[in-house]
């Protein structure tokens, strides 16, 4: 296995911040997290995503015009039912 110098760097340096923090992740992270409050700076947060899959309730409403008669695939058998205006 050939050596990287890039992934040589990065390892060491991680043993560096965490022998900072005994070894311990979650109090090197912390400390992180901490600085950055500390900073002043903006800290993006994302906002929650709604959950859309099975269960999910979806408010019912008309089609638009080009799904309901059918334009968008073609044909669809809802023409019929929806009059000559389609």
């Amino acid at each position: 296995m050939t050596s990287n110098p890039i992934l040589d760097e990065i390892y060491a340096t991680r043993e560096v911040l965490l022998a900072e923090h005994d070894g311990d992740l979650h109090a090197y992270v912390e400390a992180a997290r901490k600085r950055a409050l500390e900073s002043g700076r903006p800290i993006y947060k994302p906002k929650k995503r709604t959950k859309i899959g099975i269960g999910a309730r979806i408010a019912p409403g008309p089609l638009p015009h080009h799904l309901a008669c059918g334009s968008a695939l073609g044909g669809s058998s809802l023409r019929s039912k929806l009059g000559p205006d389609c």
